[in-house]
């Protein structure tokens, strides 16, 4: 069995003009059904949304956009009614495969397919701007698969993305199988995403799934069959013309030289305010007057500016990274100096109240607790009293 389509090397957004070979089986469902495709679901989906209450099929499929969507929207929708259709859309998140197994368009794959890559080529190996070239992939099906699709991407040094995903509506059948596309290697420069091919080594990966590719939290019957990546076919396409750089260099050149001048520049001024900073805050040094034939007088706003000027480091656009980090060590020591001390000062605080802090003495005596407050606060009889009971009788004298 050998399944081969054409793909266009347009943008994506550009419509692929597909050929199948075998031919559609009569009075069949799930082809038209998956015609549906994502674009057209999220529309109903929309529409669903703000219209609310729907009642018949020809109404909800009569907001897409072609004819074809609508065609395969009203037999999908009068196969299992409205209600159904409805619920269907609301249930399988933007996957058609999924969605027309839902409503029993198309049947449900197996849980154990299975097949394996065993060869995939580019015939020719070699190719021209023009030309079109076979992307083939042989399999070996061990277990026959449902409802799917194999997808196709080519990787290379082509300004925009070259690839595509193809109906498998009848699934695979055990034994040996071949799945291939043609591509016409072609420039096209019109539309939002232009494709444009350059000379070079190029590579395509081939993909084949039961359901739709990378669905796999959605569809608990989707699953990647077999995958094969790499498979290279070099083009020799004109190389492109070389583009003069002289005027880009010199302009280059020309700003670099304005810069390390400027660069310079910064730097002798920044060094001698330096070093005149350095002299001037050199302590017990004695200035020598000035010439007044070497340099001019100061005035009183250079006088006012000079301890600014030496107490304030000038740091090169060079050593910026080293100052910076000097400055920050500078700030975290000091905030841990600051710390030190506060914490020192709380500890000293705690030893003085446990040491030298004076005891507060007993202000009263228990003798001078009265009784009631001594039996009111729960604590017995006061001492008084229970030294005066525990005083022996006397015996009483008669006359």
């Amino acid at each position: 069995m050998r399944i081969v389509a054409v793909i266009a090397a347009f943008a994506a957004a550009q419509a692929s003009f597909l050929e199948s070979i075998e031919p559609q089986l009569p009075g069949s469902f799930c082809s038209p059904c998956v015609q549906l495709g994502n674009q057209g679901i999220s529309t109903l989906l929309n529409y669903l949304l703000n219209a609310g209450v729907v009642s018949s099929c020809s109404k909800l499929c009569s907001h897409l956009d072609t004819k074809m969507e609508k065609t395969a929207c009203n037999l999908a929708c009068d196969l299992v009614g409205i209600k159904a259709f409805i619920s269907a859309l609301n249930h399988t998140d933007l996957d058609p495969i999924y969605f027309c197994e839902v409503i029993t368009a198309c049947p449900a794959g197996p849980d154990d397919a299975d097949a394996k890559v065993l060869k995939a080529e580019a015939s020719p190996s070699s190719v021209s701007k023009g030309d079109t070239v076979q992307l083939l992939c042989d399999l070996n099906v061990t277990k026959a698969s449902g409802v799917g699709e194999y997808r196709v991407a080519v990787r290379g040094p082509v300004k925009g993305d070259v690839g595509e995903g193809f109906l498998l509506p009848k699934g695979l059948d055990v034994g040996a199988q071949q799945l291939g596309v043609e591509l016409k290697v072609k420039d096209h420069t019109s539309g939002d995403e232009p494709v444009v091919w350059q000379p070079g080594d190029y590579e395509f990966d081939i993909e084949v799934c039961q359901g739709e590719c990378g669905t796999d939290l959605r569809d608990p019957e989707s699953e990647r069959l077999a995958k094969d990546e790499a498979r290279g076919f070099p083009t020799t396409l004109p190389p492109m013309p070389p583009q003069p750089r002289h005027t880009v260099e010199e302009s280059s050149d020309s700003d670099d030289g304005t810069d390390s001048s400027s660069e310079n520049s910064i730097e002798d001024l920044r060094i001698e305010i330096a070093q005149k900073s350095a002299a001037r805050a050199r302590k017990g040094a004695v200035e020598e007057p000035p010439d007044e034939e070497d340099s001019p007088a100061e005035s009183e706003d250079d006088k006012k500016l000079a301890p600014l000027i030496t107490a304030t480091r000038i740091c090169s656009r060079r050593e910026l990274s080293r100052c910076i980090r000097r400055e920050r060590k500078k700030l975290q020591i000091v905030l841990a100096a600051l710390i030190f001390t506060v914490l020192l000062f709380l500890m000293s605080t705690l030893w003085f109240l446990e040491t030298k802090a004076p005891k507060p003495e007993a202000r009263y005596r228990t003798e001078d607790i009265p009784q009631n407050a001594w039996l009111a606060a729960g604590w017995g009889l006061p001492p008084v009293v229970r030294e005066q009971r525990a005083r022996p009788l006397k015996p009483t004298e008669f006359h």
